[in-house]
């Protein structure tokens, strides 16, 4: 007979009244964990009263059996969560094992339904795109005096890692900073990867407990061993703070966190800022300034660490040059004729390497003829916006022709390269495009890649057909793939 342990999180007094129950040919052994559990029983005949056992419910959002006092079964009905359950109290001797073994088996079903449908694909946290959803459902069920917190933290300098130890040494940055915010979190599952190294977590806290959380992680991301990938890297992560108070909408709550995690990087970077101190001494037209000034620093010290990293002469040349494509806001077409010819005389005759990745998007006009042209329209913008947050800062983009993006990135081979094709041949199809009729619209890419090589290439445009040869090759042979060869294509991305 096959064991199961179920990791359970008891918010109750003295032992629990199972340890094991036998349920369908298995036996499931139930575990008492103080963290990473699978789900938690909440034992509410602790508490003297049924208001003070509810605010102690709160706070937790990993699945949760409660133990209800008969009386009091129809009110817990009515409070839990609809991820929750209740147990009356009279029915604990028959039905805790059943119960709990049932309640194991569905949390099981779901989170296996949450890691296949809803999970950003590096670092195995939910998605933006249910991000804004989850936090309004979580101030809409928040009642009388439950505080709903928002933490967001972004990664400090995470391009200058990208740039000085490479894409790999990044992914892996965001993979354990999300496995420490796992870990921080003892398993809740309301944690999100809302930009390239930007999270969030929401959570019932109050402000003092949120704050508490912050610090925490903060000081934990310093203490990552970073040697085993990247030697001599230190990370750390700015954050900001957000905790509802009466009724506030979702927008507004994200608005008043990412101000505050503005005001944490213009303050130093490194730091927690809570949103209702930066403008606790100021009118609103004051703190829509500060706000502003606080962008403007950040923004302004991310150029100077650009500029630091090239002649201020060749940016000032090629900011003078470019041109950007109106719909995707990457670069056009004569912008990369021109600036493709210079990548390419660089090389040309030298030892350095150069590597371009032209990808297009499959069935992009029944996309439109299916969906209308504002679909199509946004469809071409969110695999732009996939493009420019898969590259460094040395690399560029480019919309070639009409649903034909590309990527130059110099100093890269094209193994390399591949690897930055493959994430975002998989970012492309992990993200649906929401129609304007409300239907989701999964995408695919054919992609092609090729490094410079002087044999092959003798002028640009052999190097450009080359590569564009690799992406039709893609297409020709069941799209939806990556092409690294003149032969073959790939195993469709898949590693």
């Amino acid at each position: 007979m096959k064991t199961i342990e179920v990791k359970i999180l008891w918010k109750g007094s003295g032992p629990l009244p199972e340890e094991e129950y036998e349920y369908h040919n298995r036996l499931y052994r139930f575990v008492r964990v103080d963290r990473d559990a699978d789900l938690r029983i909440f034992d509410a005949r602790r508490w003297a009263s049924l208001e003070e056992a509810i605010e102690n419910y709160h706070g937790v959002t990993i699945p949760t059996l409660v133990i209800a006092p008969d009386t009091f079964e129809a009110e817990w009905l009515r409070r839990v969560l609809i991820v929750d359950q209740v147990l009356r109290e009279s029915a604990i001797d028959g039905q805790f094992g059943i119960s709990v073994a049932r309640f194991a088996i569905q949390n099981h079903e779901r989170k296996k339904f949450l890691l296949r449908s809803f999970t950003d694909p590096l670092t195995k946290l939910l998605p933006r795109n249910d991000f804004s959803r989850r936090l309004q459902l979580e101030l809409d069920l928040a009642e009388g005096n439950t505080s709903v917190a928002l933490v967001m933290l972004d990664m400090d300098h995470f391009k200058e890692i990208n740039d000085s130890h490479g894409y790999k040494a990044g992914d892996r940055s965001l993979r354990a900073v999300s496995d420490l915010l796992k870990q921080s979190m003892h398993g809740e599952n309301a944690i999100y990867r809302i930009g390239g190294e930007e999270f969030a977590i929401i959570t019932r806290m109050n402000q003092v407990q949120a704050e508490g959380l912050a610090d925490y992680i903060r000081t934990e991301i310093m203490e990552i061993d970073t040697e085993r990938f990247a030697p001599g890297l230190q990370l750390s992560a700015s954050f900001g703070v957000a905790v509802n108070s009466g009724t506030v909408d979702s927008e507004t709550l994200i608005g008043e966190a990412d101000r505050a995690l503005y005001a944490a990087k213009a303050a130093g970077r490194n730091r927690v800022e809570l949103a209702g101190e930066i403008s606790a001494d100021l009118d609103p037209a004051e703190a829509l300034i500060k706000d502003f000034e606080n962008r403007i620093r950040v923004l302004s010290e991310r150029l100077t660490s650009m500029l630091s990293s090239r002649s201020r002469e060749l940016v000032s040349r090629l900011a003078k040059e470019a041109d950007q494509d109106g719909l995707t806001a990457l670069f056009n077409r004569g912008y990369f004729d021109r600036r493709m010819s210079r990548e390419f005389e660089k090389v040309q005759g030298g030892s350095g390497k150069l590597a371009l990745i032209f990808l297009d998007i499959d069935h992009f006009g029944k996309v439109n003829k299916t969906y209308g042209w504002p679909t199509g329209d946004r469809a071409l913008q969110q695999v732009a916006e996939v493009l420019r947050n898969s590259v460094r800062t040395v690399d560029w983009t480019a919309r070639y022709g009409g649903e034909e993006l590309c990527a130059v990135l110099p100093d890269t081979d094209e193994e390399t390269a591949c690897e930055v094709a493959r994430r975002i041949w998989r970012e492309v199809a992990a993200q649906p495009v929401q129609a304007y009729d409300g239907r989701e619209v999964r995408l695919s890419i054919s992609v092609g890649v090729a490094q410079y090589d002087p044999e092959r290439d003798g002028a640009v445009l052999d190097f450009i057909q080359r590569t564009s040869e690799r992406t039709r090759f893609a297409k020709e042979h069941g799209r939806n793939q990556v092409c690294c060869s003149d032969t073959a294509v790939e195993d469709r991305g898949e590693d």
